[in-house]
């Protein structure tokens, strides 16, 4: 089935449908002489074969349901409305453990799962063990709640430490020292490490069409990584940042440039390390001047 399916006629709509079908019905309950397909779709401007196709389904019912029609999966479709929202739970569930599933996964899980249920599908998906790729792409469109993304790779540690049991609990605790100092805007400082490239990426620029490969210059081809801490106040400004350099001793030149008040560390795997961050915390104490009593 092609994946971009366009209707060549336009669907009946369900009241007009409805109408036909109990029309027709009562004809048929109260042997009103040979029911006449085409004079009932003439009058509700419908196919008589698409009529008759539906009247099939319902003449030996007591009564047509008004939920009739309002199927909306596909006559076709593999799994069950209720077996994918199943999977998206799941694949939620799975995200939210940082064990997302590539689509090729996704695919060969419900291969197993058509296969253990006795689901009828595809050849095709019988010979190479997986769902195809034009079922992922009718699955993706059928739950706009799902979307292709590019995962940030998490380590076992962080993954431990980041989670809602931990960072609920250090919630609480945060709220708890809140409530006891009441502690003034400015006296609250947000700190983050980050790291910074050497040699930046290039940006996207124009060539001509069909040149196999566009180079663009550089200070090297591999930059190195430079570490940083940045200190930003809740009322507003910040504390002169602290860099690590991946060198045995700080170059001073390395630092031109750089915010006034700026202090550097040289440290050859490029990383703070606890000797380094007591020299921060001294370069912070340098500036909030903080103390165990509260200063009038």
């Amino acid at each position: 089935m092609v994946r971009n399916y366009h209707r060549k006629k336009e669907k009946v709509p369900r009241e007009i449908l409805l109408s036909a079908l109990r029309q027709l019905k009562l004809q048929h309950d109260l042997k009103w002489g040979q029911s006449s397909y085409r004079t009932v779709a003439h009058s509700h401007g419908i196919s008589k074969t698409t009529l008759f196709n539906h009247f099939q389904k319902v003449k030996h019912l007591a009564s047509i349901p008004d939920n009739y029609f309002l199927n909306q999966a596909h006559h076709r479709q593999i799994l069950k409305s209720e077996e994918e929202e199943e999977l998206v739970g799941y694949l939620k569930l799975a995200m939210e453990s940082n064990h997302s599933l590539t689509p090729t996964e996704v695919r060969k899980l419900v291969y197993s799962f058509v296969l253990g249920n006795g689901i009828k599908c595809p050849a095709m998906w019988h010979e190479y063990h997986s769902a195809g790729e034009d079922w992922f792409t009718s699955f993706m469109k059928r739950n706009q709640c799902l979307s292709l993304r590019k995962a940030e790779a998490t380590s076992q540690a962080r993954a431990a430490g980041f989670n809602y049991p931990v960072v609920h609990s250090y919630q609480d605790t945060l709220g708890g020292v809140f409530a006891r100092h009441q502690y003034p805007q400015d006296r609250i400082i947000n700190i983050d490490e980050t790291s910074n490239q050497t040699v930046m990426a290039p940006e996207t620029v124009v060539a001509i069409r069909g040149t196999k490969q566009v180079r663009q210059t550089t200070g090297a081809e591999r930059g190195n990584n430079v570490s940083m801490i940045c200190f930003g106040i809740a009322a507003g400004g910040f504390i002169p940042p602290a860099y690590v350099f991946p060198l045995k001793n700080v170059n001073r030149k390395s630092m031109n440039n750089s915010i006034p008040g700026s202090i550097a560390f040289a440290n050859g795997t490029g990383w703070f390390d606890g000797n380094i961050m007591v020299d921060v915390i001294e370069h912070v104490q340098k500036y909030v001047q903080s103390a165990k009593k509260i200063q009038s």
